[in-house]
C-alpha cells in the first residue's frame, strides 16, 4: 500500500515542484504536465485528490530568478492567474472534500 505522505511540501500557485517519484505516478498515464499553465498547482491539487497530504514549511526558501521589466511581470502573474482559473475545474470534478475545516488552502491565498 502506498503511503499518502508526500515526502516535501506540496507546492501551491508559483512555486517549484518538488515531489517524490511515487505520487507522480498516481496522477495518471498523461503525468501532471497536461495543458496547464501552473503544473506545480495541479500537480498539488490531483494529489490532495488522490488523497496525500499536503504541509506547508515557512522554513523553506526559494531562490529564483528576477525578471527584468515589467512587461515580464506582468505576463508572468497573467499566466499564474490563468492557471489558477484552470485548478478551479479540479475542485468542481472531485469526490472528496480535501480542504482542511481548519484554514484555506494555500493556493487559494496565492492569487484566486
Amino acid at each position: 500500500a502506498a503511503s499518502t505522505s508526500a515526502p516535501h511540501p506540496t507546492p501551491a500557485n508559483a512555486t517549484p515542484a518538488r515531489h517524490a517519484n511515487e505520487p507522480r505516478a498516481l496522477i495518471g498515464p498523461h503525468g501532471p504536465w497536461r495543458d496547464r499553465l501552473t503544473e506545480d498547482q495541479d500537480l498539488g491539487v490531483r494529489l490532495l485528490n488522490s488523497g496525500w497530504r499536503s504541509e506547508q514549511s515557512l522554513e523553506i526558501t526559494v531562490a529564483q530568478q528576477g525578471l527584468n521589466s515589467l512587461r515580464r511581470l506582468y505576463r508572468q502573474r497573467t499566466r499564474w492567474s490563468q492557471g489558477s482559473w484552470q485548478a478551479l475545474s479540479l475542485l468542481f470534478t472531485s469526490r472528496r472534500p480535501w480542504c482542511p475545516t481548519r484554514g484555506r488552502p494555500t493556493w487559494i491565498r496565492c492569487g484566486i
